[in-house]
């Protein structure tokens, strides 16, 4: 098969099809319960940095007074979240003991990841048996592997050049807005920034975990491809 070619296009196009659309994380590894909690967390995350966003906002541009109630809001914000994301977790453990018993043992001890390990033993499989049972060229391998990640890496650098400017115009600015507007005399201002301060944080460490997988999704699938392929390839022959 050469690469670049009709069948080789269509191979990579089964296989994405194969690791993504027929064997994703909702159908594997998530029961309705489990959804419906990751559903709270990503609403409830976004509408933190949604309100972080409007009340920079508000005080840079209209010199607004905010209310106690904005720091607030969003401590409770993010820690709804945090709570949603353990318990999606904790649902999706119950429900692969129950329905995948012979992976139970790929389950991690981290209680802030989904168990990807269990999901990515089963996209395995799949290709494995999808590439046997249609003759696939074994020592051809290596050329898909490169392909996967070189792009998977290309389309992943370019794509956090936006996030890298957006963020380092946007912590200044709020750090000046909060310095200048502050009233460090009130109690009531003070508080609810400083326990947003300590979670904040948490917040970024869970965005990079789940958020991300979300919106860099491509390259992302692209190299988990590239990882499928080579634990593949240390498979029986086929």
């Amino acid at each position: 098969m050469y690469r670049h070619s009709v069948q080789d296009q269509k191979l990579k196009k089964e296989l994405y099809k194969i690791c993504f659309e027929d064997i994703t994380l909702q159908n594997k590894l998530l029961n309705k319960r489990a959804t419906w909690f990751e559903g709270i967390f990503l609403l409830s995350l976004a509408a933190s940095v949604i309100l972080l966003i409007v009340s920079g906002i508000l005080i840079a541009f209209w010199n607004t007074t905010l209310s106690p109630m904005y720091g607030i809001t969003m401590v409770a914000l993010l820690v709804i979240s945090l709570c949603c994301m353990l318990a999606t977790i904790s649902s999706s453990r119950i429900h692969i003991k129950s329905q995948y018993k012979d992976l139970a043992f790929l389950i991690g001890k981290s209680k802030f990841k989904l168990d990807r390990e269990v999901l990515f033993s089963i996209r395995c499989d799949q290709v494995y048996y999808y590439l046997k049972n249609n003759d696939y060229d074994y020592n051809a391998l290596d050329d898909l592997i490169a392909y996967y990640s070189i792009e998977g890496d290309t389309i992943k650098k370019n794509g956090w050049v936006p996030f890298a400017i957006f963020t380092a115009f946007i912590f200044p600015f709020w750090n000046e807005t909060v310095s200048k507007y502050l009233n460090w005399t009130e109690i009531d201002q003070i508080v609810p920034l400083v326990l947003f301060a300590i979670l904040l944080p948490m917040g970024i460490w869970v965005w990079r975990q789940n958020v991300e997988l979300f919106i860099f999704s491509k390259p992302n699938n692209y190299l988990e491809i590239a990882r499928i392929l080579r634990t593949v390839k240390s498979f029986p022959k086929f």
